[in-house]
């Protein structure tokens, strides 16, 4: 019987195994699951980028809240929680927004502070202290919540996603349209 390879780790990679290691360190903080959803997974990496996921058991799409130290990204997968990436979203600067966009890495698809062009305010953001995951119905959209403040959202079928703190549309994402939001995650704030 021929052994089924994981299309979503690298090969080497036991998820389980650093599940276990992240927890018996206490740097694995996890949320019970609901019906819907899987449990809500917050830790952080060796490197100090802070990580809060979720898997959608409907859509079978992750969303990923990335915290490097500069900034927040929101990240869906494609279905099948592949590696694929189907859309992203700026949510945050934690420093001083630079005068330009680092042009390499946003060619790149890297993860880079928002510039102060593009931006309601270039002060360094605090980050969500309890961020929670919001799915659409349908669990092709997903937003990210610390009590009752929207950071941002995507929606399936576009790249970019929209941003709280974003002016207009950019590279980055759009700023946040509220009817939209209502709309998608029948919720009303």
């Amino acid at each position: 019987m021929k052994k089924k390879t994981s299309k979503k780790n690298p090969p080497g990679l036991d998820t389980a195994a650093l599940m276990d290691a992240l927890k018996a360190s206490g740097r694995l903080h996890v949320v019970p699951p609901d019906e819907h959803w899987g449990p809500q997974y917050r830790y952080a990496e060796e490197n100090g980028t802070l990580v809060h996921t979720q898997f959608n058991f409907q859509s079978t799409r992750r969303a990923t809240l990335r915290d490097d130290g500069r900034c927040g990204w929101l990240y869906l997968s494609g279905p099948h929680d592949s590696d694929k990436l189907a859309a992203s979203c700026w949510l945050y600067n934690r420093v001083e927004a630079p005068e330009t966009a680092d042009e390499a890495a946003v060619a790149k698809g890297l993860p880079t502070p928002a510039p102060r062009g593009q931006l309601k305010d270039p002060r360094p953001s605090e980050p969500p202290k309890s961020p929670w995951f919001r799915w659409g119905n349908n669990g092709n959209s997903v937003a990210v919540i610390d009590g009752s403040t929207v950071y941002g959202y995507v929606v399936a079928g576009r790249t970019r996603g929209r941003s709280l703190e974003l002016v207009g549309e950019t590279p980055f994402g759009a700023e946040i349209d509220w009817d939209e939001f209502e709309d998608v995650f029948k919720m009303v704030l």
